[in-house]
């Protein structure tokens, strides 16, 4: 038959203490969202109030250079040095300490503004 062109899976024990996670999201103001939405007619507004980098409502409403981090609620202090959100509020963390509960909490550290156009 020959020589199989994928070798076999191996289980590999990685102590979990050791394994990061890549962590990313969007720094938004929910209540400039709204704002946005309202004056652009709200309910009978042309455009649809969904959160996507491609809506405008949403891109009014990032926040731009925010300090973000991520809170480990079992130690009550930051998984990671905060990070910066770009001009779209996209924000990575690249190595978060990986676990299978509880949950981190995503957070502004501090700072940031409102796109101004």
């Amino acid at each position: 038959m020959g020589t199989p062109i994928v070798s076999p899976a191996e289980f590999q024990d990685t102590d979990l203490a050791t394994l990061t996670t890549r962590v990313s999201g969007f720094a938004w103001d929910p209540e400039a969202f709204f704002f946005s939405w309202i004056t652009n007619g709200g309910p009978t507004s042309p455009i649809a109030p969904i959160i996507s980098e491609v809506s405008p409502l949403f891109l009014r409403s990032v926040v731009q250079g925010a300090q973000v981090t991520v809170l480990d609620p079992v130690l009550g202090k930051p998984a990671a040095a905060p990070v910066a959100a770009a001009a779209n509020g996209f924000w990575v963390l690249p190595s978060v300490p990986s676990r299978p509960t509880p949950p981190f909490f995503a957070l502004n550290a501090g700072g940031g503004v409102l796109p101004t156009t």
